[in-house]
């Protein structure tokens, strides 16, 4: 069958339903035949088919039409009788009280074919006016249902920025920060919201040195500039030391500082150093730190890890470096069986750039976060640009997977393949996804949009020249990509 004959297909299933279905009087219900109706509720799949009416046939809508691209949702209709009231959802009496009603899953099957997977969206009990007979009047429940993509499409909000969506924990990496501070505040901002519940914002003090909204990279919103004289003391919730802590941020630096400057100090309790700070000390090549100084502020040189900007084993050179590129940061320790592991790390969007330096002294001790995180910029500092500042504390967090597998999203994952963008955000978003065709064989595509999620995918469809539509057997979407389509 050719592409076009396929894509013609794009008609209301009504007429071949009704063929399947029994004969019987207007009013009177269906009896179990070719037609499978089914509700999902009690944890499991109910067959209603014999409280279908075949006065208003099933109609489904499902499928492309001729040369169509993009997301195409899918829908159905049905009636059901309700004579008893079973199936009102606010009839008390009924038995399904409570367990049926708007998006309750609805699952249409002819023959061994499903046709329909979706959730209810309208659920409209009506009565008639007149009798039906000598008793009581006729009753009946019409059920309006749609698949996964015109629900994605009503009333959602835009998607979050890509660095937002990785960091705050939406992406696969499933660990959610103790602490997360997107710095994506509008232009009229006075405070840095925090993205976790109950933990508080960030202000400068002052409001000096700050200028949001700015600009950042391409897959952030924009984030601010800090002038000589920002100052914030940021709190951190007290929590439970599983032997490890991370915190990551972006930040670009626009010119090499003239003295060595501190971005930000950490204090620490329990350990051999008395606070961490994060510095840039310019030279030949200049050198990021994490340095770790003791109660007295004396450096502990065998405490400390540094990265330096010299072009060698996947680092970025100065000129790359003091330049409009972001970076995504790490800095963190771990405890290794009594001894302390510490380490720095960053990397560019593209993973072209990227550096990860841990030590593990011997006779140190771990140490937890004590509270703070401080920031104080000085004249060396003026117009840094920062952002996504995030505290994970979980054990399992893996320094070198966690962070650098969603690196990418500095750039808004562009260069990813149509194929494994459906993918992350079906995984994302915990929609069942399938492919037709190979995910890997879709064009490589741009940064991704900070649109609706709808749009998205609409993005991902027409880029590939392909489809994306409600899977018909469950409740989920399917991408036939354009060269599968092509091959028809």
């Amino acid at each position: 069958m050719s592409y076009a004959t396929m894509s013609s297909m794009r008609k209301t299933f009504a007429l071949m339903l009704c063929l399947t279905l029994a004969l019987v009087l207007p009013g009177a219900a269906v009896a179990k035949q070719d037609v499978l109706v089914e509700l999902f509720y009690s944890s499991a799949w109910h067959d209603v088919s014999s409280r279908v009416y075949t006065r208003d046939p099933i109609t489904i809508n499902h499928g492309a039409g001729d040369e169509q691209t993009g997301v195409i949702p899918s829908d159905a209709s049905l009636t059901f009788t309700n004579r008893d009231g079973e199936m009102n959802p606010e009839n008390r009496k009924s038995s399904l009280f409570g367990l049926i009603g708007r998006n309750t899953p609805i699952r249409i099957t002819v023959g061994s074919d499903v046709r329909f997977s979706g959730q209810a969206v309208s659920w409209k009990p009506r009565r008639a006016a007149g009798t039906l007979d000598s008793t009581r009047g006729d009753a009946w429940v019409q059920v309006q249902a749609q698949g996964t993509i015109r629900r994605l499409g009503q009333g959602e909000p835009p998607v979050r920025s890509p660095l937002f969506r990785s960091t705050s924990g939406i992406t696969a990496n499933d660990y959610v920060p103790h602490e997360y501070w997107s710095w994506e505040d509008g232009s009229q901002a006075t405070q840095i919201a925090s993205a976790v519940a109950g933990s508080s914002a960030i202000t400068p003090v002052d409001g000096v040195g700050i200028t949001f909204a700015s600009d950042g990279p391409v897959g952030s919103l924009p984030l601010p500039r800090l002038a000589a004289g920002f100052s914030a003391t940021i709190p951190i919730a007290a929590y439970t030391d599983a032997g490890k802590w991370a915190i990551t941020f972006v930040m670009n630096v626009p010119a090499e500082p003239a003295a060595t400057t501190t971005v930000f100090e950490v204090p620490v309790t329990g350990s051999t150093a008395e606070r961490f700070k994060f510095e840039i000390v310019p030279g030949a090549p200049a050198t990021i730190w994490w340095r770790a100084y003791d109660s007295a502020g004396a450096l502990i040189a065998l405490y400390s890890r540094s990265i330096a900007l010299d072009g060698a084993s996947d680092r970025p050179t100065e000129a790359q470096f003091f330049s409009d590129d972001w970076y995504l940061f790490t800095v963190d320790s771990s405890d290794l069986a009594g001894d302390d592991q510490v380490g720095i790390g960053m990397a560019s969007g593209d993973l072209i750039l990227q550096d990860h330096q841990q030590f593990a002294p011997v006779g140190t001790t771990h140490g937890s976060l004590s509270g703070t995180i401080v920031m104080n910029v000085d004249a060396n500092l003026a117009g840094v640009g920062f952002g996504h500042l995030a505290v994970f504390t979980d054990a399992a967090y893996d320094i070198d997977f966690d962070v650098f597998h969603n690196a990418p999203a500095l750039i808004g994952w562009s260069g990813e393949t149509a194929g494994a963008r459906f993918n992350r955000l079906c995984v994302e978003e915990s929609i069942a996804s399938t492919v037709v065709g190979s995910a890997n064989d879709t064009q490589a595509m741009g940064p991704q949009p900070t649109d609706t999620l709808l749009k998205v995918f609409e993005d991902i469809a027409k880029t590939d020249a392909g489809i994306i539509h409600d899977t018909r057997d469950q409740l989920g979407l399917t991408f036939r990509t354009g060269r599968s389509l092509y091959n028809q």
